[in-house]
């Protein structure tokens, strides 16, 4: 993980989102379903969440604390004896002071029954997950999951959930969905269908 900041910023990158989230190698580690370790990585929540603020410690130590580093963490894993809100809060906390400059919030892991990106989640379903995290931290928090249209993206920071919001297959089926909208040309988005 550092050796890829390293290359990433090298490269001229702004800056490095380390992937938390979605039953991952860091996901594994934090969730008290999958990680059954007996050291200090393992057992007690602080050390299950010991590894990735190492991770955000050690960028922060190698490429200096003018390079982004922002961490996307599951909000709810939405997997049985995982991680919920609360927890997700907590360590949001945690990250924000030893070095996070942003949280990214999603909703469960790839593992789960509950839906993350299709039709069958809501448009914007997890910003409530943002939300929480975004109530305890001071540092900017971002909304994922099934964020596909400006309306919706422009209720979820009105409404304070969070004060971005993160859009990957919207822009997939539209990469010009932000200048659209910024153009008041809505009616000209190629809408993802979140299939």
């Amino acid at each position: 993980f550092i050796q890829a900041a390293q290359r990433a910023k090298t490269a001229g990158f702004d800056g490095v989102e380390i992937i938390g989230s979605a039953g991952y190698l860091i996901a594994e580690f934090l969730s008290p379903y999958t990680n059954q370790r007996i050291d200090e990585y393992g057992g007690s929540w602080e050390n299950r969440s010991r590894f990735l603020v190492e991770i955000v410690r050690e960028i922060h130590e190698q490429v200096g604390f003018d390079f982004p580093v922002i961490v996307r963490l599951s909000g709810n894993d939405f997997i049985t004896g995982g991680n919920v809100n609360s927890n997700a809060v907590r360590l949001a906390q945690w990250l924000e002071r030893n070095g996070a400059n942003a949280i990214n919030v999603t909703g469960g892991w790839h593992e789960s029954k509950i839906p993350q990106t299709t039709g069958a989640l809501p448009s914007g379903g997890y910003a409530y997950l943002a939300a929480g995290i975004k109530k305890a931290v001071r540092i900017p928090v971002i909304a994922s999951n099934r964020i596909n249209d400006p309306v919706e993206a422009e209720r979820i920071i009105a409404l304070g959930f969070a004060d971005m919001v993160n859009m990957g297959r919207a822009l997939l089926a539209d990469p010009e969905l932000p200048n659209k909208a910024k153009e008041g040309r809505e009616k000209e988005i190629r809408r993802c269908i979140a299939c």
